[in-house]
């Protein structure tokens, strides 16, 4: 229903069938989840103030406890074409890394991070796949949220307007899977070119 609703709202109705039957292959997949997990959390929120200073969160898509007793933290991600290098891609996901840290500062003993994948197409594929663990990522994350930070506060407290802020300028940065930053022609052309909204900077 909400589907439906919000394809409708949105003005794209052309994607409903398929997701509704994309959904209902799903469901008919794992119809035995609710005897294989228990449930510990959908949609959430985790808060932790990294070294008393910054405060990182997180809403955490799924966790729950497995048969064996073991905590997983889990993310949902919809992709165009299952591939082997997902895992590889998503290892280095400060985003995931991240919701990892806050599962365990928050006091849970997590076994590592899964991945609920969903291939959207006319004949989809489903895959849950085990994330490796990157320790030296997970060693540093904190310092990593550290230096952003503080490079923000530095960025804040120098003045300068937020066109002027230190630029990726490369296609990783400037292009993603979904195509260009919404701010890609601001960048190039200044600000006084309107195309991609109204940025600032609001803490």
């Amino acid at each position: 229903d909400a589907v439906c609703f919000l394809a409708d709202a949105q003005g794209t109705p052309q994607f409903k069938d398929l997701v509704c039957a994309v959904y209902d292959e799903y469901a008919a997949r794992y119809a035995d989840d609710d005897k294989r997990m228990k449930i510990l959390g959908i949609e959430r929120l985790f808060e932790h103030v990294v070294k008393g200073k910054h405060l990182l969160t997180g809403r955490v898509d799924l966790m729950y406890e497995d048969e064996a007793g073991r905590t997983w933290v889990c993310d949902h991600k919809t992709t165009g074409r299952l591939t082997a290098s997902h895992k590889k891609y998503y290892a280095a996901s400060g985003q995931l890394i991240g919701y990892q840290y806050l599962a365990r500062m928050n006091g849970h003993v997590v076994a590592g991070m899964k991945l609920n994948l969903i291939e959207v197409s006319e004949n989809p594929k489903f895959e849950r796949i085990t994330l490796p663990r990157g320790p030296h990522f997970e060693q540093h994350f904190e310092q990593t949220v550290v230096d952003i930070e503080e490079s923000i506060e530095r960025m804040q407290a120098s003045g300068r307007p937020v066109d002027e802020w230190p630029k990726g300028m490369n296609e990783l940065t400037c292009y993603h899977r979904y195509g260009a930053c919404k701010f890609l022609d601001r960048c190039r052309w200044g600000p006084d070119h309107q195309v991609g909204g109204n940025w600032q900077w609001d803490g």
